[in-house]
């Protein structure tokens, strides 16, 4: 479980660099790389309460795939008041959706390759 956990962190760590590098053209600083540990730490907590690191409940893969995207949208909830509270973990403006598709795909293929 915890090679699991460490690679879906890493896998939403690169998937927001990635998607920040498309979008800012290239340039990523520290900062972007602690506000992408912040959106890995919260998605990691809402892939754990949607029970994706529970291998009994796991056999189907349409119920990953529907499990993924609840936790990706509490976390998306969860990461809106966080940016309303502290605005300074904003990413940047439009990076979102390209983070959010990211993340589907990277997270997504892994679950459905272990």
């Amino acid at each position: 479980m915890l090679v699991l956990v460490a690679s879906g962190a890493a896998l939403i760590v690169a998937a927001v660099l990635a998607a920040v590098w498309l979008y800012a053209g290239g340039e990523i600083s520290g900062a972007e790389l602690a506000k992408a540990a912040v959106i890995a730490a919260v998605s990691q907590v809402c892939l754990y309460y949607a029970d994706l690191y529970n291998f009994r409940v796991l056999a189907e893969r349409r119920d990953v795939f529907l499990r993924l995207l609840q936790a990706l949208g509490s976390a998306a909830l969860v990461l809106a008041l966080l940016y309303y509270w502290l605005p300074a973990l904003v990413i940047g403006r439009g990076v979102f959706l390209l983070v959010a598709a990211f993340v589907i795909l990277a997270v997504g293929g892994w679950r459905a390759v272990c």
